[in-house]
């Protein structure tokens, strides 16, 4: 089976969306991609900005959203199923300022994750390993640095520039497990936990 869809709305903002699925016997894949495209909007206030920001320098703040993701399923009997999936999303702030080269924000996240899931005649318990990796880059542009004439001769007052912050990346892993069990007609009493190890540089 397989969709496509478009959206066009306001800000600019467009839209497109491909998904694709097969189901063979006790295996099934699916596979997703969009893209987001969107305009923004000026978030320059004349109050505020006025004496900071030139006009000249102010622009909309976008976003640009690249997604892929992909699912595998495979059936081991009528009680036991496992699972894989993986997406990769790709963010982008844009707009701010009107200086070449300068980007806000620039995210990309990898994230995988393994399922298994066992259905007893009483109870369902579901098991589920994850793992994240993170790249940002922030106001990467030289161009603003304080001491960047670019900057200068941009008209940007020197009390409004932003410095570049640099790279950063994070990374996280984990699992839960949860386990549902009826107790009887309209009850059940669920109990699970989970452990996340993760951090940031």
């Amino acid at each position: 089976h397989g969709s496509v869809e478009l959206d066009y709305g306001g800000l600019d903002t467009k839209r497109i969306a491909k998904g694709i699925s097969s189901q063979a016997g006790d295996t099934g894949l699916s596979l997703t991609a969009s893209y987001l495209d969107s305009g923004g909007y000026n978030m320059w206030r004349a109050d505020t900005s006025a004496t900071q920001i030139p006009v000249s320098q102010r622009a909309a703040t976008g976003t640009e959203k690249t997604n892929f993701a992909g699912k595998f399923l495979k059936e081991i009997n009528a009680a036991n199923l496992v699972d894989l999936g993986i997406s990769y999303l790709h963010d982008i702030t844009t707009g701010l300022y009107n200086i070449p080269g300068y980007i806000a924000q620039d995210r990309e996240q990898y994230l995988g994750s393994v399922r298994y899931r066992h259905y007893g005649e009483q109870s369902d318990t579901t098991v589920v390993l994850y793992g994240r990796y993170g790249l940002m880059v922030a106001d990467s542009a030289n161009a603003l640095n304080a001491t960047s004439p670019d900057v200068a001769a941009a008209g940007v007052p020197a009390a409004s520039r932003i410095a570049y912050r640099g790279d950063f990346f994070d990374r996280s892993v984990g699992f839960n497990v949860q386990n549902t069990r009826d107790l009887g007609e309209r009850q059940k009493l669920t109990i699970g936990g989970e452990y996340l190890d993760g951090f940031r540089i």
